[in-house]
């Protein structure tokens, strides 16, 4: 069903090997056959696996498709830099705008926290200007490195 959600074939693709990563990642990190588990959604969206204690999330952008395993909540995010500066007035507070000047790789790296955090909590993007990078969360964070993409990885701790 989430597949067929795309128009783009590229959207298409990237959605499905994700969810190939999915089944992989169950099988070979916790021994769990994706036939045994029962994926629901939560009210906005966020998948979960029923009655079992680890969390995953899904992100894709161009070349690269990241899945994220763990026992605690999770959020990733992968986007690939491009664009225009102003997107910033967007999203951002007055201190995360000061942060990113004019450098768009600190403008992607403030996007991905933002929505990693958000994919996490498993609520709406709409709050994305709520979230504050520079904010004290109970998460720890991961920033894989990937020329020419940012990547963020949050997890909430215990």
């Amino acid at each position: 069903k989430k597949i067929n959600k795309y128009y783009c074939y590229k959207d298409i693709l990237r959605s499905f090997v994700g969810e190939m990563l999915l089944i992989k990642g169950l099988n070979d990190f916790y021994n769990i056959n994706y036939n045994d588990v029962n994926i629901v959604l939560n009210d906005f969206g966020k998948p979960y696996i029923e009655n079992n204690n680890i969390y995953y999330n899904i992100s894709h952008s161009n070349d690269y498709v990241i899945v994220a395993f763990s026992n605690n909540e999770i959020g990733v995010d992968i986007q690939y830099i491009y664009g225009d500066l102003n997107t910033k007035k967007i999203f951002c507070n007055d201190d995360e705008i000061k942060y990113i000047g004019n450098d768009i790789n600190k403008l992607f790296d403030v996007y991905t926290f933002k929505e990693s955090y958000i994919k996490m909590l498993g609520i709406d993007l709409l709050c994305i200007k709520d979230v504050n990078f520079f904010g004290n969360y109970n998460v720890i964070k991961y920033r894989p490195k990937i020329d020419g993409y940012s990547v963020s990885i949050i997890e909430k701790r215990n």
